[in-house]
């Protein structure tokens, strides 16, 4: 949709996509405006992603990239949850809000997840310990439809200078400005780590980097289309 619109195009989305949360307090409405610039207002994972996909958005938080998948495409599903009941109820009320988005408030590791095109674990993993890790993405394989497509976007730990970077944004999210929960230490995955599990399931991996300054990448996994489900 990106290339199909022209720049006023581009802005009005952008506008829609930050105006859902005008009004739901400063700091949240301020979170919003910058976390959705700083991501580009998730261009990459709109271009990845096919108009018709069935998508889970595991950790949503606030919905942001829900919805920007959403009003780019009227024919994607999306199902975001988070374990934030705060930001979950922020997410289901917004005017963008239709029967094709929806939100609950729950534990990735307990729920019970629809099969789907598209499972998006957006700067989540590192909230869990490396066993609860594997087992969340071991859940996410088991109800990916064929030709489907785990995205992850999450840090290489082994860039050790660009992680420093990574470390230090996570210390303000967490621990001075709040804007996310975490019971436990932070445990940041590494490329290594996703190359061992693509190939323990037999799943195609492809690796982007995500900005220049952070050691933050964007690892997609995908099934082949067989008869496989």
């Amino acid at each position: 949709l990106y290339d199909r619109y022209s720049r006023p195009g581009n802005v009005y989305l952008r506008h829609k996509l930050t105006a859902n949360y005008v009004y739901k307090g400063p700091v949240e409405e301020w979170y919003v405006r910058i976390k959705s610039a700083m991501e580009d207002y998730y261009k990459y994972f709109e271009s990845i992603i096919p108009r018709r996909a069935s998508v889970v958005d595991v950790g949503c938080g606030y919905g942001m990239l829900s919805y920007m998948l959403a009003n780019t495409s009227n024919e994607r599903t999306i199902l975001g949850i988070d374990y934030d009941e705060d930001k979950t109820a922020v997410a289901n009320h917004n005017f963008s809000k239709t029967k094709r988005i929806q939100f609950e408030c729950a534990d990735a590791l307990t729920y019970h997840f629809p099969h789907a095109d598209v499972f998006v674990i957006n700067d989540v993993l590192h909230y869990m310990d490396y066993d609860s890790q594997e087992i969340l993405m071991e859940k996410c394989v088991s109800k990916m439809n064929k030709g489907g497509m785990i995205i992850v976007r999450d840090s290489d730990a082994d860039k050790t200078e660009k992680h420093k970077i990574t470390r230090f944004t996570e210390v303000l999210s967490t621990r001075i400005f709040q804007f996310n929960k975490t019971k436990q230490q932070l445990q940041f995955p590494t490329a290594k780590q996703f190359e061992l599990f693509a190939k323990k399931h037999g799943l195609k991996l492809k690796q982007k980097t995500n900005d220049k300054y952070t050691s933050n990448q964007v690892f997609i996994f995908s099934k082949e289309q067989t008869g496989e489900a």
